[in-house]
């Protein structure tokens, strides 16, 4: 049998998203994160596998999900539904009945809603690729997500030890770690692809209380215009 996702085009080639990995995927193969992320990895990303392990030691969803993150967050083109299902066909692996199970719930998530990916308000393409300013986003995101701010890191792709970091430096101060948060993000330490709203929006997006707010924080940036 073909390894190879059978999946509709325009839903196999999906990126997929915190929330639906959360639901479909990572309560059946969480104990093979390991061999799922030597599948899905660059050989250079591989040593990233040992500092999920050391992170969550204990824990196999949580390091299921920043093995996830961290496939997702590095900008490989291959980051689709159709490579994670082929993934779990590997000979490594073999979780057939699994990725068979998998296609059919992304079906019906997805035609259900038209099978389209969540798109921008077309009207506002121009500001949300843009890079944001600090100001902006000190007023406009940090009253939404502040409470939330580590999830967001996390989404993020930043690991554990930089969260503590930051948190230590802002002195537990939400608004303050925020800050700390933005500040590294636009600095390009830990992206060296170009920051824009977008990006960012859809980050908090996967945060799964934040989706109202992704939503408030797209019309206060159309006010802005």
């Amino acid at each position: 049998m073909s390894g190879k996702s059978k999946l509709d085009s325009k839903i196999g080639e999906m990126k997929p998203v915190r929330k639906d990995l959360q639901k479909f995927v990572i309560p059946k193969v969480s104990t093979h994160y390991n061999e799922i992320g030597i599948e899905l990895f660059h050989d250079d990303d591989l040593p990233v596998l040992d500092e999920i392990q050391k992170a969550n030691p204990n824990d196999y969803r949580k390091a299921c999900l920043a093995m996830f993150q961290h496939w997702l967050g590095a900008d490989y083109p291959n980051a689709t539904w159709n490579a994670l299902i082929t993934a779990l066909r590997s000979p490594g692996i073999q979780l057939i009945a699994v990725s068979h199970e998998l296609e059919k719930q992304l079906i019906a998530e997805y035609q259900s809603a038209g099978a389209s990916a969540p798109k921008a308000n077309d009207n506002n393409d121009e500001v949300l690729d843009e890079k944001p300013k600090m100001f902006k986003l000190q007023k406009i995101v940090t009253p939404y997500i502040k409470h939330e701010w580590k999830t967001v890191a996390y989404s993020m792709e930043y690991e554990v030890a930089d969260v503590k970091a930051m948190e230590k430096e802002a002195q537990n101060d939400l608004a303050a770690c925020c800050e700390k948060l933005f500040e590294d993000w636009l600095s390009t330490k830990h992206y060296p692809t170009p920051q824009t709203w977008r990006k960012l929006l859809e980050r908090i997006k996967e945060v799964d209380n934040l989706q109202d707010a992704v939503e408030k924080i797209e019309e206060k940036l159309k006010e802005k215009k």
